[in-house]
C-alpha cells in the first residue's frame, strides 16, 4: 500500500467520506476538565476555523490507513489542549466579560452605611386631683292652715344633710416597648473615569470585538499538526 500524506482539509473530507463526524476526526473521549475544551460547541468552531484557515497544511504524519493518522490527530489535540490549557481557558474566560463590561461605564463604587439605634421607646403620662371635704343639706317645711283661717302655720319640718370628707385621685399610664432602629445609607460613583476619552473607549471596545479567539487557538493547533510535536 501506498504511504499517503495529508493536508488537513483533505483529512477533514477523507473522515466526512467513511462516515466520521468532524469533531470526532480530532477529539476522542478524552475530557480535559476545562471549559471550552469540554464544550461540543467550541470543538465544532475549532475544526471548521482549522478547516477555513489552515486547510492547505500538510500534517506531519505518513500512514498507510486513515486509522493511522486519525490516532495522530487525537494525540496532537490532547497534547496542545494539555500543553495550552491556561492560555485556552483564559482566552475563553475573557470572551464572557461582555456582559459585565460597559465601555463608557468603567468605575462602579459603592458604599454601604448601616447605623443602628436604641431609641427611648418609654412613654409615661400621670395626673392628680385633689378634692376638699363638702358638706351638703335640705330643709323642707310643711305648713297648714286652720278652719275658717288663711293664714300658714307651720305644721313639721324635714331636714336632710350629708357630708364628705376630703380625697385626692391619682391616675397614670405607662407603655414601654423595646427594639432598634436600622438605616441603611447607599451610594454609587460610577461612569467614565476621565483618563480616557470617550471616543477612545468605544475604539478599544471595538478592536476587542474583532478579537477571534478560535483564530489564536487554531494557529497555536495548526503548530502542532505540521511540526510533529507540541
Amino acid at each position: 500500500m501506498a504511504v499517503v500524506r495529508l493536508t488537513i482539509s483533505e483529512y477533514i473530507k477523507m473522515c466526512y467520506e467513511q462516515g466520521i463526524d468532524t469533531v470526532d476526526a480530532f477529539f476522542d473521549e478524552t475530557e480535559y476538565g476545562y471549559i471550552p475544551a469540554d464544550s461540543e460547541v467550541y470543538r465544532q468552531n475549532l475544526v471548521d476555523t482549522l478547516d477555513d484557515m489552515y486547510g492547505d497544511l500538510l500534517i506531519d504524519r505518513q500512514a498507510v490507513a486513515l486509522s493511522d493518522i486519525k490516532d495522530y490527530v487525537h494525540n496532537m489535540i490532547i497534547k496542545a489542549h494539555k500543553r495550552y490549557a491556561y492560555t485556552i481557558k483564559g482566552l475563553w474566560d475573557s470572551t464572557l466579560l461582555d456582559d459585565q463590561y460597559d465601555p463608557l461605564d468603567n468605575v462602579n463604587e459603592i458604599w454601604t452605611d448601616t447605623r443602628i439605634r436604641t431609641p427611648n421607646l418609654t412613654d409615661t403620662d400621670s395626673g392628680s386631683q385633689t378634692i376638699g371635704a363638702q358638706t351638703s343639706g335640705n330643709t323642707h317645711d310643711h305648713k297648714v292652715n286652720t278652719f275658717n283661717d288663711a293664714t300658714l302655720v307651720n305644721d313639721s319640718q324635714d331636714i336632710d344633710s350629708s357630708n364628705s370628707s376630703a380625697r385626692t385621685d391619682t391616675s397614670g399610664n405607662t407603655h414601654t416597648a423595646t427594639g432598634t432602629e436600622t438605616i441603611t445609607y447607599e451610594r454609587r460613583r460610577h461612569g467614565n473615569i476621565g483618563v480616557t476619552t470617550s471616543g477612545q473607549l468605544i475604539t478599544d471596545y471595538r478592536g476587542t470585538h474583532m478579537f477571534n479567539m478560535y483564530e489564536v487557538i487554531a494557529s497555536l493547533i495548526a503548530g502542532t499538526f505540521t511540526r510533529g510535536y507540541c
